[in-house]
């Protein structure tokens, strides 16, 4: 209803007969006026889109913090694909996904204006138009020009590298990849004189890299990347939280760090370097390095980086919770008990009981191992590993013993994989899944997951598959001691 035809409704109510009281009169006059207020006070922009080719259905928007996206409304869209989504003007800016089904999206950027496009569902990307949107259309020209700008540079420092600094070409190249890295910086410069307030100059800006000469030849350039990737980023502008940009620059940032050489142990202490400057960097402004924090943890907890967790853990949890409020109280927790769970310390207690009823005490297993398993029922990288288990406990060929302990919630299907695989050591189950005490006291976001401990109950080990297992057993039995980083 619009603010004129509500107006003339109500002069409709209160000329018709018979007239209430002047009281009554003033009473309903100041409710009117008050809901008057409340419904036409706010401000709305909108996001219009027709989408040809649309097979129909509901349609989501959803708002984006980093690379997760959250939705917020939604609405039935007939086939003709036309759609309209009403935005509250207190909405902030950033970036906003129309999800039209299973990986058929749009990613527009919401800067208080209205937004219209067409595109068609098989060729979302492609056939995209912005009708009307500055920001949108900046971005969506500016997409392609990166693309192509970055692929020039890729392509001539890779030339510069190559070519015989001797030759007459080498200088041609040098003036070519210089003026490629500067042909970006005059764009993005020039998009910002002209929008200076634009929420996509921000997003280009952070697009930027710093300028490397022709004296920089492939390591040397990475390293030098490594120092200063993010002086060309405003860490301290918390608005580029809300796109995914930080999250992408993050992983571009950790790929520096990468080498399809290195294993396992290389790669995490490489990690352990950039997380750092990564953390560093951030400092400069509490909610993004809470962020950058939050975001770090779960991507090493996703590929069970456990080395780069525990460094986390050790060097960047709060002496005092108060020192750091905004830092999530989920993610607070966790930080708390890796830095428990570090190689060293004592394996927090299990108190639960086990498949026959009867507590599991740690303290009183007296064998010279302890290995506490995470596993479910339902998990095929479980069903692979236990039986390797299986062959290796029966062997006794280390004196170890293993409580497992499932994060199960049906009890059938715990008892049934148990009795299938002839699984004679310690079982206990809360049937809780996840949120059973022990795993939450252990940290455990996967399975299967492991945890080798000596006599003594302290963590020596945590492996990820069954040979770096073997392979932390046969080398502390051979020392005689576990590994020396327990020992620091």
């Amino acid at each position: 209803m619009t603010s004129q035809k509500s107006s003339i409704l109500f002069l409709k109510i209160v000329q018709s007969k018979p007239q209430p009281n002047p009281m009554k009169r003033a009473v309903f006059l100041c409710l009117f006026l008050i809901i008057h207020l409340l419904c036409f006070s706010q401000k709305y922009d909108s996001i219009t889109g027709e989408v040809k080719n649309f097979p129909g259905g509901r349609v989501y928007l959803a708002s984006f913090y980093g690379e997760y996206t959250r939705p917020f409304d939604s609405l039935l869209a007939g086939s003709n694909g036309k759609m309209t989504f009403a935005l509250a003007d207190s909405r902030p800016a950033g970036y906003y996904r129309l999800i039209l089904a299973k990986d058929h999206y749009v990613d527009l950027i919401f800067n208080h204006e209205n937004i219209i496009f067409k595109t068609d569902f098989n060729h979302l990307l492609d056939s995209l138009v912005i009708i009307h949107s500055l920001d949108n259309q900046v971005y969506y020209a500016f997409l392609p020009f990166i693309k192509s700008n970055r692929m020039k540079v890729d392509l001539l420092s890779t030339m510069v590298d190559l070519y015989p600094e001797d030759d007459p070409f080498y200088r041609d190249l040098c003036r070519q990849y210089q003026k490629e890295q500067r042909a970006l910086k005059r764009y993005i410069d020039s998009i910002a004189r002209l929008f200076p307030d634009s929420y996509v100059t921000k997003v280009m800006k952070a697009q930027q890299k710093p300028f490397m000469g022709c004296d920089l030849h492939d390591d040397q350039r990475v390293d030098f990347l490594k120092d200063h990737f993010w002086e060309t980023v405003d860490l301290n502008d918390t608005s580029l939280l809300r796109s995914n940009v930080l999250t992408n620059l993050c992983i571009e940032y950790l790929s520096l760090y990468g080498n399809s050489k290195f294993n396992q142990e290389q790669l995490q202490n490489a990690f352990v370097q950039a997380v750092d400057k990564i953390l560093a960097a951030s400092m400069v402004n509490e909610v993004t390095y809470n962020f950058m924090l939050e975001y770090l943890l779960k991507g090493f907890e996703k590929y069970h980086f456990d080395a780069v967790i525990d460094h986390l853990a050790v060097n960047y949890l709060p002496a005092d919770k108060c020192e750091n409020e905004g830092l999530d109280a989920e993610v607070l927790r966790r930080l708390e008990n890796y830095q428990k769970l570090s190689v060293g310390r004592p394996a927090p207690a299990i108190t639960l009981n086990d498949i026959n009823n009867n507590p599991i005490d740690l303290t009183r297993i007296r064998s010279q191992y302890i290995l506490i398993l995470f596993w479910a029922s339902w998990c095929p990288h479980c069903a692979v590993i236990l039986p390797k288990l299986k062959d290796l406990y029966d062997k006794k060929t280390y004196d170890m013993e293993i409580v497992a302990i499932s994060v199960d919630r049906d009890e059938k299907d715990y008892k049934e994989a148990i009795e299938k695989g002839h699984y004679n050591w310690i079982n206990g189950s809360e049937l809780q899944g996840w949120n059973g005490k022990t795993p939450l006291d252990y940290n455990v976001y996967a399975t299967p997951t492991m945890f080798l401990l000596d006599r003594e109950r302290l963590i020596i080990a945590k492996p990820i598959t069954f040979n770096e297992l073997v392979k932390d057993l046969t080398g502390i039995s051979k020392s005689g001691s576990p590994p020396s980083k327990v020992n620091q």
